[in-house]
């Protein structure tokens, strides 16, 4: 698994309880705003972080919603303690 900076801000804007929408068009702001990536890319990286078991989505109506799952909960942790012991406080 290679983790780039960009899978690290879709990891950084989900969370196991509230599901995102990828293009904020619903009641959030949208993976795609939070981490500031286009939708087209985080169209692809949701597809490679989903098959890596790190995310899952499911479809409400018209919008993909996605959760992070245990194990990406588990990659975002150790990486959020990688920054925090080469950068101090983030």
């Amino acid at each position: 698994m290679d983790i780039v900076p960009a899978d690290i801000k879709i990891l950084f804007s989900l969370n196991r309880k509230i599901p995102k929408t990828i293009t904020g068009k619903g009641r959030d702001g949208g993976i795609s705003k939070i981490a500031d990536i286009s939708e087209s890319h985080v169209f692809k990286l949701i597809k490679q972080l989903e098959s890596e078991g790190l995310i899952k989505t499911k479809k409400e109506g018209r919008e993909r919603r996605v959760i992070l799952t245990s194990k990406g909960e588990k990659v975002r942790d150790v990486y959020k303690l990688y920054l925090k012991l080469r950068y101090g406080d983030i």
